[in-house]
């Protein structure tokens, strides 16, 4: 009975580990239904979001770039930009057409613009997220496939690093120190449980 708890423990804790090593910066803010995805509406979604939390995020100033009407610039890596199907960032992608084929996605960004938000098109809806620098970070839409994504800047040209409330992404290694530690409470407490006598 004991050694099946501590499987379950260790199963979980692993499943954990897993689970929160995958997660990904970029927070969702926020969406909208339509086909109207510019600069003022996705403004309203801030503003929306703004007006339920503490503190508020700096509004959008500009459209930097598109995947489909600027996909010769978003996809040269020389750019800055990094497309991937996979969290890790091992599946490169490399068209707007490999883009368009997934409803969940990944990129990052080296570039000097100051992006803002990003927001992702899909069918008749759109998402908007906060872009976080130097992360791989997260393109999700419903059910659909993604139409494209658009990349936004934020005020006076500095990077914006905003922090959304209750998005904090733990380091993989910190990740990494609480599971070992819950596996070796787990086995300790194992190795100290008396043992039935038959």
């Amino acid at each position: 009975m004991r050694r099946s708890r501590v499987r379950i423990g260790c199963m979980l804790t692993f499943s954990l580990f897993v689970a929160l090593s995958e997660a990904q910066a970029g927070t969702l803010i926020g969406g909208a239904s339509g086909n109207d995805n510019g600069l003022n509406t996705v403004n309203s979604v801030i503003t929306v979001f703004d007006n339920a939390h503490d503190p508020d995020l700096l509004l959008a100033t500009a459209l930097f770039k598109k995947t489909d009407s600027d996909s010769s610039f978003v996809f040269g890596p020389a750019n800055g930009f990094a497309f991937y199907s996979d969290a890790a960032g091992t599946q490169a992608l490399t068209t707007q057409a490999a883009l368009t084929s997934l409803n969940t996605a990944y990129f990052s960004y080296t570039g000097a613009a100051a992006l803002a938000y990003y927001s992702v098109k899909a069918a008749n809806e759109f998402k908007v997220y906060t872009f976080t620098p130097g992360t791989i970070n997260l393109l999700a839409s419903s059910s659909h496939d993604i139409s494209h994504v658009s990349f936004w800047t934020g005020p006076s040209g500095n990077v914006v690093t905003q922090t959304v409330p209750g998005s904090a992404v733990p380091e993989p290694a910190s990740i990494a120190l609480w599971s070992a530690l819950g596996l070796l409470i787990a086995g300790g407490r194992r190795r100290r449980a008396p043992r039935a006598e038959s």
